[in-house]
């Protein structure tokens, strides 16, 4: 689930129409790779105004866009959120309850596509060259 703030162009007497601004809510499913396939959205509705985050730059992949210096505090916040505990002490990472904390369901057992698996295979040769 997703918040997205956007313009809509309502309807005017006037021949022009006026834009506003609108929050919505977003239930979307798609299985992440080299594209996302099986995108869908599941439902959509209305949501109060949200507090805009510093970071809100996403890729065409929608893989958020964060500055190299910005690595350490983005992890923080994370941890902060999803399992403080890893910030007092090394522990393994609960992925698992993580990502059903975010909604998420991990898929297992999706084989990689070929252009994946050769572009890893051709990324480890040269980090080993």
């Amino acid at each position: 689930m997703t918040s997205i703030k956007g313009d809509v162009e309502m309807p005017s007497n006037s021949r022009k129409g006026y834009f506003a601004e609108r929050w919505l809510k977003i239930h979307c499913q798609v299985t992440l790779g080299i594209d996302m396939c099986g995108f869908r959205i599941m439902s959509i509705g209305g949501c109060e105004p949200q507090e805009e985050s510093d970071n809100d730059r996403l890729s065409g992949e929608l893989v958020p866009i964060i500055a190299r210096d910005q690595f350490d505090d983005e992890a923080e916040k994370f941890l902060t959120r999803y399992c403080p505990e890893a910030l007092d002490k090394p522990i393994r990472v609960p992925i698992e309850k993580i990502a059903s904390d975010m909604g998420l369901q991990i898929i297992e057992d999706v084989p990689l596509s070929d252009e994946l698996t050769h572009h890893s295979k051709r990324q480890a040769r040269n980090h080993i060259s």
